[in-house]
């Protein structure tokens, strides 16, 4: 005989399959996945006047008690305009972790345009083309644009001061490559003329010049830049009878000119600050002139900063 049907035990039934899904989505699931687990409309319907699951955006819910968390927003901003749709632009830049960003309104990209955005408190960058598989990843199960992809979408939106950081913390941490950046410009230059030129010129400086290893040295070199000093050599390797001296963040080797962008919270422990130092003085002894520049140097006394070097190399 078979056994009796148990609407109890397929209702527990249906909600196990469902917090499996949601504990793995930041407790977001939709009605698709509801509809898999066995759930029937009129089951969605008295779960949600129960207050059991929360209705986010239409046919995307939560798991009523899930914390409430940006990831959470940005996944279900994802699963609400569509299969296409994918975390981008500044969105895509904080999932990221790039410097100097900070948690924003969700943004996503789409080739659809048939959602009202304001209403959920989503931008939607509606695209002509959908995103190619090879631009999208996933972080944390949300989609989101690839690195390179996510630095040409932001050259759209936003200045170039903040371009610029975003492209020093991918290049810092090998993300993206100029040769990445470069070329994906030029394919972005097709429909966003202006933003690719800004990238080109960014990513061309720092072809020819070098990488910098902090947003104090870049914001340095543009100083030295900008007031027509010449452009030092980056990350200059210094050396004595074939021994390693030191690493100096910026060097004019004819004038025997060091400067070191100068900051105690970009040293992990107090020892590596002591032994930095102690370089610094091996280089000191060996004829090198050494300027050390601040965060406050340069936000405060920017044309000291510029008389400084100045003296040092004449």
């Amino acid at each position: 005989m078979g056994a009796l049907y148990d609407p109890k035990r397929t209702e527990r039934s249906i909600d196990a399959r469902i917090g499996v899904i949601a504990s793995r989505q930041h407790g977001v699931f939709t009605r698709a996945h509801a509809f898999r687990s066995d759930a029937t409309k009129g089951m969605i319907k008295w779960r949600l006047r129960a207050g059991r699951w929360e209705l986010l955006h239409p046919r995307v819910y939560k798991l009523a008690g899930a914390p409430t968390t940006w990831r959470q927003k940005a996944i279900a901003a994802c699963y609400y305009v569509g299969p296409c749709g994918v975390l981008s632009h500044r969105a895509a830049a904080v999932l990221h972790g790039l410097a100097g960003l900070k948690r924003v309104r969700v943004e996503v990209s789409v080739s659809s345009n048939r959602h009202r955005s304001g209403r959920h408190r989503i931008t939607i960058h509606l695209q002509q083309d959908p995103i190619p598989p090879e631009d999208i990843t996933t972080i944390d199960g949300i989609p989101v644009t690839k690195p390179a992809r996510t630095l040409l979408d932001l050259a759209t939106v936003e200045r170039e001061d903040v371009i610029e950081r975003c492209l020093d913390d991918l290049l810092r941490r090998r993300l993206v490559s100029c040769r990445s950046s470069r070329n994906g410009s030029r394919s972005l230059a097709r429909c966003v003329i202006a933003a690719a030129r800004v990238l080109q010129k960014l990513v061309d400086a720092r072809a020819t010049v070098g990488i910098t290893e902090s947003p104090l040295e870049t914001q340095l070199l543009k100083l030295l830049q900008k007031e027509g000093l010449p452009i030092p050599m980056l990350q200059y390797v210094v050396e004595e009878n074939g021994r390693f001296i030191a690493r100096l963040d910026f060097a004019y080797p004819e004038q025997r000119v060091a400067i070191e962008a100068d900051g105690f919270r970009y040293h992990d422990k107090r020892q590596g600050f002591d032994a930095e130092r102690a370089r610094g003085n091996e280089v000191e002894a060996m004829g090198w002139r050494v300027l050390r520049i601040t965060s406050a140097h340069l936000l405060q006394e920017p044309a000291s900063v510029i008389s400084w070097v100045r003296r040092a190399l004449t």
